[in-house]
């Protein structure tokens, strides 16, 4: 390799690898912020008010965060779609089911940390000022 003897050229190689790595390393460690995906998970829970309209859904969260950096969900806004009107629900608390169909309030809305490479769960109630008519099978 340029006129070098073999253990200056296995040498060099070695230590252009080396650098590579350190490279690498350090700006997965330090510089790469995080990565965090939202999983929703297997039920969504409409929360319907005596008008049979609905004003609030809980919804179970898994964040997932790639990266090796930590970082926090600070806000989360529900977005429904209903032909060409737009329902926002903001996250106005935490919540646990403690057997069967009973939402028991956990605390209110705070930041979600989430580690490097590891995931949080969370059910979260979303509420709108403006109630939603969902009818039986849309």
């Amino acid at each position: 390799m340029f006129g070098l003897t073999l253990h200056q050229s296995i040498t060099a190689s070695i230590g252009i690898v080396t650098s590579f790595l350190a490279l690498y390393t350090g700006y997965k460690q330090w510089w790469e912020g995080p990565k965090i995906a939202l999983n929703i998970g297997d039920a969504i829970d409409l929360v319907r008010s005596v008008g049979g309209q609905v004003n609030k859904i809980h919804l179970a969260c898994s964040f997932h965060n790639a990266a090796n950096k930590p970082g926090s969900i600070t806000k989360i806004i529900l977005v429904l779609l209903d032909g060409a009107s737009e329902h926002l629900f903001n996250w106005l608390q935490f919540y646990e089911y403690k057997g069967g169909h009973v939402a028991s309030p956990v605390s209110k809305p705070c930041p979600i940390p989430v580690l490097g490479k590891s995931t949080a769960f969370q059910g979260i109630e979303f509420i709108t000022d403006r109630p939603l008519r969902i009818h039986q099978g849309t």
